[in-house]
Formats: structure tokens, sequence, C-alpha cells
């Protein structure tokens, strides 16, 4: 039974999902499936019940999950004995899927080349909601986050990012009613329109400005809810219908013709962006470093 394994296991338990351990863990969607399967076989008895839509542990993955802990825990402890002047730098950040695509590799690059193997990293994409409430616990050093309504700025260490643009795009070859850039709110909703699930800031600035117009989602053509941004723009590229997201993440699609950016002269569709910081980690090496390479990755 290889630690890498139950790794894998403990995180995917976590946070209720095979693809959100697996991008913790840097690892592929494939390879995280793959552990799960070896450590079931290995065991032969199903350790996760994936019946609704949050992962959970089953009674036997209950039994892992308490002496897996223990595990991992004696093999931080062994190495710690075996090797204790290379004691990792620990760091964990939570952002939201948005930022982590378009932003976060970069900086990880940079934090990495910097410390090398003094630090270990650990990142994980959430919605802003279950995002803060980590920060809150504690679970998360910093948080980045898209946001409509104000944050705390009193309990943690609080900065405000430069704000997100967000833009509807289809295809090129997405049969639109209007090419020309702007669209009219018959024109938005007779298409096919993809979004996120709820308590996305996205999905919540799209709501907000068809009620004033005395619109809902109900009124589009039909809408595709889906938590994979990647799954989204390989649909939308593809013809497939249109969807409101942050212009960051598709200005490359724009640039080269492959998507067609609309806007709509009365929606607002700005949100803000914050970084937020433990109040006790904000002085450590290792967290200065990452405030900076997030202000290089926007040119502050």
């Amino acid at each position: 039974m290889k630690t890498a394994d139950i790794k894998t296991f403990i995180k995917t338990v976590e946070l209720g999902s095979i693809s959100q351990a697996a991008k913790a863990l840097f690892i592929t969607q494939s390879a995280a499936s793959q552990r799960l399967k070896a450590l079931e076989e290995r065991i032969g008895k199903p350790l996760l019940d994936r019946s609704s839509s949050r992962i959970v542990a089953t009674h036997a993955g209950k039994v892992l999950l308490d002496y897996g802990s223990r595990i991992i825990a004696l093999e931080d402890a062994m190495l710690q004995q075996i090797k204790p002047n290379t004691q990792r730098k620990h760091f964990s950040l939570c952002c939201t899927p948005t930022f982590g695509q378009v932003y976060l590799p970069n900086i990880v690059q940079a934090l990495t080349e910097r410390f090398d193997k003094e630090v270990e990293l650990d990142f994980v994409f959430d919605q802003t909601a279950n995002a803060v409430n980590g920060l809150n616990q504690g679970t998360y050093d910093a948080i980045i986050v898209e946001h409509l309504e104000p944050l705390d700025k009193q309990t943690h260490v609080f900065e405000c990012l430069p704000p997100d643009q967000l833009i509807f795009v289809a295809s090129a070859d997405y049969p639109i009613s209007n090419n020309a850039g702007e669209l009219d709110m018959k024109g938005l909703l007779s298409n096919r329109l993809f979004t996120r699930k709820p308590g996305c800031s996205s999905r919540a600035l799209l709501l907000q400005n068809l009620k004033q117009h005395g619109c809902d989602l109900s009124q589009f053509e039909s809408v595709i809810v889906s938590d994979d941004l990647r799954m989204t723009l390989t649909r939308i590229t593809s013809g497939h219908g249109i969807a409101l997201l942050s212009t960051a993440l598709v200005r490359s699609l724009l640039s080269s013709g492959e998507l067609r950016g609309y806007t709509i002269p009365t929606f607002d569709l700005m949100r803000r962006r914050s970084l937020l910081i433990q109040r006790n980690q904000s002085e450590q090496a290792l967290i200065r470093a990452f405030i900076d390479e997030v202000h290089k990755a926007f040119k502050l």
C-alpha cells in the first residue's frame, strides 16, 4: 500500500471530489483514479461513496481514513527524525478556478525556482464562500477570490487586487444573432448558456444583471451548468453555446479569433478580486515571496 495512494484518498475525502483532489496534488484526474482503484483492490472493499454530488467515505473508507492519517503522520515524523534539518516550509492557498488557471502556474513556478525543495505548496480551487470559510477556520494561509460584495477587512490581512472583467464569448462559428460585438437581451437569451453552479461569483453577477432587466436563466434557449472551466471552454470553442467568462481566461482565444467576445451595453460585468492572508502568517518569507509574485502577475 503506497503512501501516495493514501494521501490521494485522504485528499479526495477532504475535498469531496476526485478532480479537486487531483488538482490539489498536481496530478491528473486519471492518475488520482488509478491510485484510488489500487487502494480498493488492495483492501477488497469500496472506499468511496459516489452516489451524491460530494464523495464521502464508506465504512471501510472511514477506517482507512483513520489509520491512513496516522500512517502519513508517522511517515512525516520519521522523515523529520532522519532529516531534521530539511523541514519544509508549508504554504496553503485556496483560490478560485479562474485565478488558478490564469495566474497560478507562473506563480508556482517562480516560488519553486526560488525555494527549490525547501517548501511544500498546497493549492485548492474552490468557490469564494468556501475559500473564506477555510481561511477563517485556519485551513488556508491565504486566499485569492473574485467576489461581488465587500469582504471582512478586519480579521485578516487584506489587499484589493485589480478587478476582473467578464465577457460573453462564443465560437467564431457559433450562429449568434449579432456578430458586431454587442447584444441586446433578445440576442443574448436566444442562445444555449454554459454557466457555473450556484455560489460562483460569475453566475451571481449574471443573475444580478438579468434581474435588473426582469429576466432569469429560465429564459435562455437552454442552460448547461458545469463546474469544470476546461470543459466549458472546450464546448464553447467547439461551437456549442455561449458563456460568461473572465476576459483574462479567454484573452488568447479572443486574440487568435477562435472565440468572439460580446457585451451588453447595460450590463455591469466587473467583479472585485481580493487577497486575504492569515494575520499571523503575513510576515513569513514564503508568504512575502508569494505576495511579490502576485504583484508581478498583475504588474503592481
